[in-house]
């Protein structure tokens, strides 16, 4: 299997951008769906694991529907 690379990036302005401790969280709108919750965290150094809760923020008790590890590229 080959090396992952960004291919996609949707730009979209974060003014709800939430910051605590390691971990960031925010909202965003999208034409498929009013508003997504979506959080980002640190696994390692290296490795950042961003997740998309879709129509409820995002919570140790709520499913997650995307998750999607990113890489530091060197």
């Amino acid at each position: 299997m080959g090396e992952l690379k960004l291919v996609w990036d949707i730009y979209s302005s974060l003014a709800n951008l939430t910051v605590e401790g390691e971990r960031l969280t925010w909202t965003y709108s999208h034409s498929t769906s009013p508003v997504s919750h979506a959080r980002a965290s640190f696994v390692s150094d290296d490795e950042l694991l961003v997740e998309i809760c879709v129509k409820q923020p995002c919570s140790p008790g709520q499913p997650v529907g995307i998750k999607e590890p990113l890489k530091r590229q060197k």
